[in-house]
């Protein structure tokens, strides 16, 4: 897929959200000295090729009902929604950064904190195909597999440092 060559540029900014904190979509696009906190299933979601997340503090937080099946809750705590609604989605990927078609891009200096250890959330998640990714320098915490490639995907990652939650 061609991606327009977009550049945006987030830079020194406080995100929080309850759902995925960054969208964008497009080649050359920029997040640099960020905090990026999230409740959702990312914090950054990059689209397109040739991106730069660098030196920013992410955190995906682990709420026990996920963001999207909270999102249906009405303001008086639609507390007893059956648990096989909030269960299936718990089990979906997540990840701090989720990586699509974004061949040459680079994902460095960050500190990225994933609470909650399973087997599906992860630092990193890169999928659909995308080639010469950098992933360098990078302080990792929390999750039991710091980072998820698909099949298709590859990515060079050098002197990251693995962490135990505080």
């Amino acid at each position: 897929m061609d991606y327009q060559k977009t550049q945006y540029i987030l830079e020194n900014l406080v995100i929080r959200t309850k759902g995925v904190s960054v969208q964008i979509q497009g080649d050359g696009n920029i997040i640099r000295n960020c905090i990026i906190k999230s409740e959702g299933n990312a914090a950054i979601v990059l689209a397109g090729p040739n991106g730069v997340i660098e030196n920013n503090k992410i955190i995906l937080r682990n709420r026990w009902i996920p963001s999207e099946v909270a999102a249906g809750f009405d303001i008086f705590g639609d507390v007893l929604r059956p648990l096989k609604e909030i269960l299936p989605s718990r089990s979906r990927p997540r990840a701090a950064i989720v990586l699509r078609q974004a061949s040459g891009t680079r994902i460095i200096g960050n500190s990225i904190e994933v609470e909650g250890a399973s087997g599906n959330r992860h630092a990193i998640y890169v999928k659909d195909a995308s080639t010469n990714v950098l992933a360098q320098g990078n302080r990792i915490i929390g999750p039991a597999k710091p980072a998820f490639f698909e099949p298709g995907s590859e990515v060079m990652a050098r002197d990251n440092q693995l962490a135990e939650p505080k």
